[in-house]
């Protein structure tokens, strides 16, 4: 995880998520809201609760479409929530490093 810091930012959009940890997972990062945010398992699995794959563009499209499954106060607070910066390109670049370990492992 390179340049890993204190906090990540990712855009999330979810109404499920983990709330027991699988057995020898690890907890790479988590926050109030989600606290399994990013987990590991060894070095096979990686699993991202957040969407470094989704654009500011196209969350605020997704939101607008779902305004009335959110209410109002949701909304607002979701599309106020675009003006930050997020870490999408760092958190990509973690993915490609550690499916670049997994591959090059040599497995039985």
């Amino acid at each position: 995880m390179k340049g890993a810091g204190p906090q990540i930012s990712l855009v999330v959009s979810h109404q499920d998520q983990i709330s027991r940890l699988p057995p020898e997972a690890r907890v790479l990062a988590g926050s109030d809201f989600c606290p399994f945010a990013m987990i590991q398992i060894k070095t096979f699995f990686l699993g991202i609760q957040g969407h470094p794959e989704f654009t500011k563009s196209y969350v605020n499209d997704l939101m607008t479409a779902r305004q009335q499954l959110y209410g109002d106060d949701v909304y607002e607070k979701g599309i106020s929530s675009l003006s930050q910066p997020v870490d999408d390109k760092r958190v990509v670049s973690w993915i490609v490093l550690f499916l670049e370990k997994a591959l090059a492992e040599k497995r039985p």
